[in-house]
């Protein structure tokens, strides 16, 4: 769920950054400020409201659930009660991954100038993404294993296989710091 949301939303920054380079809006307002600088808030206004949104979505599903969860005769304790470590490394390398290729998303939008040239300048990424998410499921039975301790140091895959070493695996601080 939250890859889906994830994907929706930098794509949505990045068809954003495409049509306002497209328009030339960005030359015409905004003609002292670096474009650099307006990349970088569009990305930060895109990942903001993505953050905000996922964030909601999981308090009402956590909020309702507490208040139901007789109701479901306790069923769904083992998914939502998650213990604080896993939830803060969720937070920090979730959100940090996200940013990463949010940002990686603004900069591809910046290369192209028609919205029909999305999908030839994303699809790298995108496939970089497939690549990542298929290591780290494969290597799910062998959390401390090697190519995971590669993975969870390289920026591209630490995202998700940093976040599989805390909730699965044994990983020190330092580690986790580095």
């Amino acid at each position: 769920f939250n890859s889906l949301v994830s994907i929706q939303e930098i794509t949505l920054i990045l068809e954003n950054i495409v049509l306002i380079a497209r328009v030339g809006y960005v030359d015409e307002v905004i003609g002292n400020l670096f474009p650099v600088d307006g990349i970088v808030g569009k990305v930060f206004a895109g990942a903001s409201a993505a953050i905000v949104q996922l964030g909601l979505i999981l308090a009402s599903a956590l909020i309702g659930y507490n208040i139901n969860h007789t109701y479901w005769g306790d069923k769904l304790d083992m998914i939502l009660k998650i213990p604080g470590n896993v939830l803060a490394g969720f937070a920090v390398f979730g959100i940090g991954g996200f940013l990463f290729y949010a940002f990686l998303y603004g900069a591809m939008g910046a290369l192209v100038s028609k919205t029909e040239d999305i999908n030839k300048s994303a699809g790298t990424l995108q496939m970089l993404i497939m690549v990542v998410y298929f290591v780290v499921m494969f290597q799910l039975p062998t959390p401390d294993s090697v190519v995971m301790k590669v993975c969870s140091f390289l920026p591209f895959s630490s995202y998700s296989a940093m976040f599989v070493r805390i909730g699965m695996g044994s990983v020190t601080m330092a580690e986790i710091v580095a």
